[in-house]
């Protein structure tokens, strides 16, 4: 979801500044371990830096997490 908020510059003409509701994520692989920090709208595949196991597929929105787990949500 999508949150708007409306600014005024200095001459007055109006700025809508929308914040998304994408984060980046901390995840911790489930076969090896190993933490690495994602992005929660990843369009691409994913995979273990250290022993290759698939992390995340593509979902055509928020990534869909198959191999990790989340360790901490960071904004």
């Amino acid at each position: 979801m999508h949150h708007a908020s409306v600014l005024r510059n200095s001459n007055s003409s109006i700025i809508e500044v929308i914040a998304m509701s994408a984060k980046f994520l901390k995840v911790s692989c489930r076969d090896c371990s190993h933490e690495s920090i994602i992005f929660s709208r990843a369009t691409t595949a994913i995979v273990c830096a250290v022993c290759g196991a698939m992390m995340t597929n593509p979902s055509g929105g928020k990534a869909q997490l198959v191999g990790c787990n989340v360790v901490e949500s960071l904004e």
